[in-house]
């Protein structure tokens, strides 16, 4: 509440003042502040850290926690305000830091290392919405279990949802079933009909376990088990791939894009990029039943589309997810797992 936001601002500008920082402006709830070097930017957040952590152990109502994001870079002064990939780099990494912890990047650690006493985690490779490069990463306090601060980082959120909408075009749903109905069909019998003279041939100039002709009588008796099987898969194929359209609302969607960046790579997505209105993810891994026929599917759905793309539009409180509908169930389901119900 109110009384927490004028304690942070008590704890924050005597630091303010001793690192020679400056309050850029007020994020809601969060500060973007500017530092002279990177030494005093990193001091003052372990000295905020500290201050809080005090704090807290005296007001157990009224006690706070805070993540801290630090960044090297460029940056361009509008008015008051600043703007550059300095600041869109701070605000992307702040998410990433543990609960009562800091997140810098290695151009801060590297600048900071032989001045400071850090014993800092540190994670390569990590992606940032909307940011083209991969940064290494140093987060402090050191976590002993990636996985664990991983689910730290979610756990904070509580978002609500008031209303859930699917689509689905059940034109596209036949379409689907049919193709891969008729294609699976076509492969068995080129199949059956290739295996079948073969064998013939291998009759004629070959003795041994390939002379024997398989016959046909045993394929037709086979047969209603094989059509059922092709009709199985057809549907299977069908309910994982098929295209639909969930919108979300939320009562309050401040929290819900930070939730989504963490649980839609968890999901095995990867940020592509922005195009107009969408945020563009691509789904990198099938279900572990079809992880055997991945080359295939890749080859045979692409003439359907790009299957694996999932796109999201942010619309106020609304948002929207087109993709394929294994990939959308089990991200809408992990989003209800942090989501409490609308009263």
């Amino acid at each position: 509440g109110v009384s927490i936001l004028q304690k942070q601002e008590s704890l924050i500008n005597p630091l303010l003042d001793k690192h020679k920082g400056n309050l850029v402006k007020r994020t809601g709830d969060g500060y973007l502040l500017e530092f002279s070097s990177s030494v005093e930017a990193v001091e003052c957040a372990m000295a905020l850290q500290g201050a809080i952590k005090e704090y807290n152990a005296d007001n157990n109502k009224l006690a706070f926690h805070i993540r801290i994001g630090i960044h090297l870079g460029d940056i361009m002064i509008m008015g008051d305000d600043i703007i550059g990939d300095g600041v869109n780099i701070a605000a992307r990494i702040e998410p990433m830091a543990s609960p009562d912890g800091i997140c810098m990047t290695e151009s801060v650690y590297q600048s900071v290392k032989s001045k400071l006493d850090l014993s800092p985690q540190r994670i390569s490779d990590v992606d940032l919405k909307h940011i083209d490069d991969k940064y290494t990463l140093y987060k402090l306090p050191e976590s002993n279990n990636i996985e664990d601060s991983k689910r730290s980082e979610v756990k904070k959120f509580n978002i609500q949802i008031s209303k859930i909408e699917n689509t689905i075009s059940r034109k596209k749903i036949y379409s689907l079933f049919i193709k891969s109905l008729l294609y699976l069909s076509v492969s068995f019998i080129f199949g059956f009909i290739g295996g079948y003279f073969s064998a013939g041939i291998a009759d004629v100039g070959v003795k041994g376990i390939f002379a024997t002709k398989f016959p046909v009588s045993e394929v037709l008796d086979f047969l209603p088990k094989i059509t059922l099987g092709i009709f199985a898969t057809s549907f299977i194929i069908t309910a994982i791939f098929f295209r639909k359209i969930t919108k979300l609302t939320f009562n309050d969607i401040r929290d819900v894009e930070t939730l989504i960046d963490i649980l839609i790579t968890q999901i095995s997505c990867d940020y592509v990029g922005k195009k107009n209105d969408k945020i563009i993810y691509i789904y990198r891994e099938y279900p572990k039943i079809l992880r055997f026929f991945e080359n295939w599917i890749d080859k045979t759905f692409s003439a359907w589309g790009k299957v694996k793309v999932i796109n999201v539009v942010f619309d106020g409180n609304t948002i929207t997810f087109d993709g394929m509908n294994y990939v959308l169930f089990r991200l809408i389901r992990k989003i209800k797992n942090y989501s409490i119900k609308s009263t």
